[in-house]
């Protein structure tokens, strides 16, 4: 049984060495040039991608929410106790 276990280790070792070298060759290989920007983006300026889109409120109501729940939860296991 010890030369079973020798040759399990050694296709192993074997197997992750052969995947840890052709992994990176071929994700590199996909690599290529994005496509050009459409023609409306950055007429006279770089523009803010997304348009501008403010996300101060919805981030303040994220925060908000999450500290209610967070405050519920709290508060319900408490009363289990």
């Amino acid at each position: 049984m010890p030369g079973f276990a020798r040759a399990c280790t050694m296709l192993c070792i074997g197997t992750i060495t052969l995947l840890l070298t052709i992994n990176p060759l071929t994700s590199s290989a996909q690599n290529g040039d994005p496509p050009p920007p459409p023609s409306e983006h950055g007429q006279n300026e770089n523009q803010v991608p997304g348009g501008g889109a403010p996300i101060g409120d919805g981030l303040l109501m994220l925060l908000a929410m999450g500290t209610a729940y967070g405050f519920r939860k709290r508060m319900a296991g408490k009363k289990s106790e």
